[in-house]
């Protein structure tokens, strides 16, 4: 009678498997350790301590930024007094001082980076365009001046005596009504600042523990 039974592998067969489960083994560990390598990378990213975060926020907020913020413009230049039309109508970024058209006549500003301010509505306006090739103006509202799209320096005039706007409608900041409230969050550059300033300190309090009462542990 004829034997059915399967004959039994040679060591060959044997070896080729234990060689395949052993490639599929380190398969899977490699696998494992690339995944959690990637959420290590996910956890630093989303744990960024409260320095980083405000270097990251100077980034955007230059410290000239802060200087032309505290600046009082179209005042009479001092150096050309006997001129007309001297007002002090310009920002050196580079000099970080007012300037008059006869500042930037003579010649020392030629290589600087210049801002001209205009007036819209009682308040010290720049060029959307000139400003955001030096500072993000994302979120920040433009308004319309002679033809000339504008950010304001600082809010302007409520709309109407006092009015109270929805938050949803209005700048996070000084609650001013915003044209355009999906695409802004700001009614001006001033505003978008302290809005920085407040994010960096609920950060660093939230990092030290403040917000729940606790100080972070050593």
């Amino acid at each position: 009678m004829a034997n059915s039974s399967t004959p039994p592998p040679n060591n060959q067969e044997m070896e080729d498997d234990d060689q395949q489960v052993e490639e599929t083994v380190e398969a899977g560990e490699q696998v494992e350790e690339i995944s959690n390598v990637d959420e290590e990378e996910e956890e630093e990213e989303e744990e960024m301590e409260p320095e980083e975060q405000q270097d990251a926020a100077e980034e955007i907020m230059p410290d000239w930024v802060n200087s032309l913020l505290r600046r009082k413009f179209f005042g009479v230049c001092l150096y050309h007094a006997v001129h007309q039309k001297n007002e002090l109508n310009k920002y050196c970024i580079t000099c970080d001082a007012e300037a008059c058209r006869y500042c930037l006549s003579s010649g020392f500003h030629d290589e600087h980076e210049v801002l001209k301010i205009y007036r819209h509505v009682y308040q010290d306006v720049v060029p959307f365009d000139e400003m955001d090739d030096h500072f993000d103006c994302e979120r920040v509202q433009p308004y319309k001046c002679n033809k000339k799209w504008v950010v304001s320096l600082h809010p302007l005039p409520h709309c109407g005596s006092g009015a109270q706007y929805e938050a949803e409608a209005s700048c996070d900041t000084c609650q001013r009504k915003l044209g355009d409230p999906e695409q802004y969050r700001f009614c001006c550059i001033s505003c978008k600042e302290q809005g920085r300033e407040t994010s960096i300190f609920i950060a660093e309090s939230t990092y030290s523990g403040l917000d729940d009462g606790h100080k972070k542990e050593d």
